[in-house]
């Protein structure tokens, strides 16, 4: 379900702003699961968060959702 807030790309160049690496319980959890995996495809990731974190930990993981927001290039 995507938030009305962020359905702008330009608001949700916002969302890590605002709710930064590990301000959510949730997050290491999720990482620890990305890690252990092989390979990792998030499809509906948002902003891609966990996986740009994953990324510089070294794991090679596929981030995709419907909008187009300024990223690091995989």
């Amino acid at each position: 379900m995507v938030d009305a807030h962020y359905n702008n790309p330009d608001l949700a160049a916002l969302y890590d702003v605002f709710n930064p690496w590990n301000s959510s319980p949730q997050d290491p959890f999720y990482l620890d699961l990305v890690m252990a995996a092989g390979e990792a495809l998030d499809v509906g990731c948002g902003t891609g968060k966990l996986h740009r974190v994953a990324r510089e930990h070294g794991h090679r993981a596929v981030s995709y959702t419907h909008l187009t927001l300024p990223t690091t290039p995989y």
